[in-house]
């Protein structure tokens, strides 16, 4: 409603009848009785008339006025001659109140657009500049760009032909050295070696004295010259350039030396033997071997993957030398990926290469390189097999995953007989009710060094057979029987502490009854639920245990760092974890605000724990301002999520902190009844008029009730920092308008309510 009025006694003729009542014009609307009309005096035309009136003896005639709005009339009230002036007068400075006010506004509009369009044309001129020179500038860098790449392509082709003439003269100055160098010293090689090596020590080329490029006439010469030597029983004689230095000589006894002969037509066997004599010298002098891994593969040559490759089958079977593993492993990928045929055809002589197919000759090399490494996983040595899965892990190469499931393979083997010990051990526990303090010891001792040397080879296993559903399942079968065992071991003999870090251990691949079943024993917030297959969880345990001091010593600092990975990597426990370090100044100075803040985040990621910890904060003020009604908020929240504590506490103090509302809000608040009101016609609002700023609430008896029963109440509105407020009503029903100062006295407040259309 507008501000300034002007009020007349009228009458209106109604179902015959004269009612009498009182006119009242407002700026933006008249009333008559409860007759309520909004309209723009601009738009409205007054029309005069007369009237015949019956008095007590007589007719009279009597002045009446009518508001003519858009085409549609009111009716004629009937006035005093002398106030249809006055009438006509207030709606004349009404409509042109009205008038002054939309044409200011309407001004301010087109200076507003002009304004706009201004600032849009400075805006345009601004950005256009900015792409003007953002594209010189993009030009100059392409041209900067193509001028570097040019120079660097330039460089490179210059730093390459540098660098193949310095390794030329390297390998040159080490092959000449090692040619008067050479001993005759021979090594033992291990029988595991000797099996592997069997392809290279036993080579019909090796045996023959021969190079892989050899031709038939220079093996069958080679093989007369054995037979010479056999006949004048002189074969220890026999010389050759292409001997490896300190390896025993072949057997070369007649027989043999011919078998070697018919084994030539077998192609295989040129994937173990040198082409060159010079390389056949030096093959296990550490500095010719390592050229292989300078300045990219380029720059090397087969027989220098050779080196490598034969140095470690036979010096390293026990895989110690990363480097030389790794060269092996990285420089088999290259041949592969870029299907680099002259590494392989240089196996082959002139002749033999025109009849080659090279897809034939690739999957050659794939079956047959990898056999003697795969006869070098045939053993009990777990931390051979681990390292050099390790090493085909580093390289990363998807060519590389059929020889890491090999490799993993026999990992699994040594995994599951692991596993059978401990549960032939865990058997004679089976039925006992109480441990001494010595067996409950053994048996932590036992379980925790089964779970450090299972759990490395258990998270290899998920990863590489995550393909092979049957062996999948059946390791995760197998660590989920032996950790559960362990698990109820423990706790049938008290030790619940340790159970429960078994039982986390467990827990991820129970079945479903037996998932519930642990959190019903030890509570769903002892349940972290370690998963393999998502790397922080078990960060988030590791932490746990240097904090614990399970299975080690108590470390908070470690334990910390263990936290903060896991929680970087979206891990919701060890926010909360990280937050009790913070609490208690654990491996950190204590920060109370700072563990509020990772209380909040464990909360906001849905950890029952986390927000219980929060409410406790605000309720105690720990590192934040003490706020009762968010503590309860955070209670719960926390008992939503699953905590087992928090509906009890929030019980406790929300029955205490509804006891103090009702005593405080009995005497502090102002209501005003405005009765039913019905929103079935136009839209209608409370208009409340406040002194001083406060809470006002529209509510309905039941939220009144609430209210003052000191609990929680459903409301419409808010806090009013304005002197006037107006509140939608939202529904035909009895309302009340509650004016609430909070903690300040109410006897300042003055308050008053009004129904209005909005």
């Amino acid at each position: 409603m507008g501000t300034g009025n002007y009020s007349v006694e009228a009458s209106v003729f109604r179902g015959g009848k004269l009612e009498r009542g009182t006119l009242t014009l407002f700026s933006d609307e008249y009333v008559f009785g409860n007759v309520r009309k909004s309209v723009n005096w601009e738009d409205v035309t007054c029309e005069q008339g007369n009237t015949t009136v019956k008095a007590f003896l007589r007719n009279v005639e009597k002045k009446y006025i009518v508001f003519n709005y858009n085409g549609v009339k009111s009716e004629a009230f009937i006035v005093d001659p002398q106030q249809i002036g006055i009438i006509i007068s207030t709606i004349n400075s009404f409509a042109n109140d009205s008038r002054a006010i939309r044409v200011a506004k309407e001004e301010a509009r087109q200076r507003e657009i002009a304004d706009h369009q201004q600032q849009m044309e400075r805006e345009k001129r601004i950005r256009e500049e900015a792409e003007r020179k953002a594209d010189e500038e993009y030009a100059k860098k392409q041209e900067y760009e193509k001028r570097k790449e040019i120079e660097e392509k330039q460089y490179y082709e210059e730093e390459k032909k540098r660098k193949i003439v310095e390794k030329e003269k390297r390998v040159k100055q080490i092959i000449e050295k090692a040619e008067s160098e050479i001993s005759e010293d021979n090594i033992e090689v291990s029988s595991l070696s000797q099996k592997a090596g069997a392809c290279i020590i036993d080579n019909p080329y090796r045996i023959l004295g021969i190079s892989c490029l050899a031709s038939n006439e220079e093996a069958n010469s080679a093989l007369d010259k054995l037979k010479k030597l056999s006949r004048l029983k002189a074969l220890d004689s026999y010389k050759s350039s292409f001997d490896l230095s300190k390896i025993d000589r072949p057997s070369r006894d007649l027989s043999i030396s011919q078998n070697s002969l018919s084994l030539l037509k077998n192609k295989k066997y040129k994937w173990f033997w040198f082409a060159s004599n010079d390389a056949c010298k030096v093959w296990d002098n550490g500095k010719y071997r390592i050229e292989l891994a300078k300045d990219g593969f380029e720059f090397g040559s087969y027989d220098m993957f050779l080196a490598n490759y034969l140095y470690a089958i036979i010096f390293d079977p026990s895989f110690q030398i990363p480097e030389t593993w790794k060269r092996i492993l990285n420089c088999y990928c290259y041949i592969m990926e870029n299907k680099n045929s002259d590494f392989l055809l240089s196996r082959y002589n002139e002749i033999e290469r025109k009849n080659i197919n090279t897809e034939e000759l690739f999957a050659l090399f794939k079956n047959e390189i990898f056999i003697p490494i795969h006869l070098l996983c045939e053993r009990d040595d777990l931390d051979a097999l681990i390292r050099i899965h390790k090493y085909i892990r580093e390289c990363g190469n998807p060519l590389l995953n059929e020889l890491s499931r090999h490799v993993v393979g026999k990992l699994v083997s040594w995994f599951t007989e692991k596993e059978a010990d401990m549960m032939s051990y865990l058997r004679k526990y089976d039925g006992k009710k109480e441990l001494s303090v010595d067996e409950k010891k053994e048996i932590i001792e036992r379980g925790d060094s089964y779970c450090k040397v299972v759990e490395p080879v258990f998270g290899m296993v998920l990863r590489d057979f995550r393909g092979d559903a049957v062996r999948y399942d059946m390791i995760k079968e197998s660590y989920k029987n032996t950790t559960y065992q362990i698990m109820y071991v423990l706790y049938q003999c008290g030790d619940k502490s340790n159970a429960i870090y078994f039982a986390n251990k467990c827990y991820t691949y129970c079945k479903p009854d037996d998932k519930k079943r642990i959190q019903n024993t030890f509570g769903e917030v002892n349940i972290k639920a370690v998963d393999w297959n998502t790397p922080h969880t078990s960060w988030d345990i590791k932490g746990d245990e240097l904090y614990f001091g399970r299975g080690c010593s108590v470390d908070y600092s470690q334990a910390l760092y263990w936290y903060h990975k896991a929680a970087d990597a979206g891990n919701m426990y060890s926010k909360n974890s990280i937050g009790i370090c913070y609490l208690n100044g654990n491996g950190v100075p204590k920060n109370e605000e700072q563990a509020v803040s990772w209380f909040k985040q464990a909360s906001e990621s849905g950890n029952p724990e986390g927000a219980f910890n929060l409410a406790e904060c605000y309720y105690n003020g720990t590192g934040v301002q003490k706020n009762i009604d968010q503590a309860l908020f955070y209670w719960q929240h926390a008992a939503k999520l699953g905590h087992p504590s928090a509906q009890k506490k929030y019980d406790e103090v929300y029955s205490k902190v509804q006891i103090e509302r009702k005593k405080q809000r009995a005497n502090n608040h102002i209501c005003l009844d405005i009765g039913f009101q019905m929103t079935t016609g136009p839209q209608i609002c409370v208009e409340v008029s406040l002194n001083y700023p406060a809470n006002v609430y529209l509510v309905n008896s039941q939220g009144y009730q609430n209210y003052l029963n000191g609990g929680d109440f459903s409301y419409h509105g808010g806090y009013s920092s304005d002197l006037t407020y107006r509140i939608k009503i939202p529904s035909s029903n009895h309302w009340y308008v509650i004016v609430d100062s909070g903690n300040e006295p109410i006897s300042t407040i003055v308050a008053t309510a009004k129904v209005k259309n909005m």
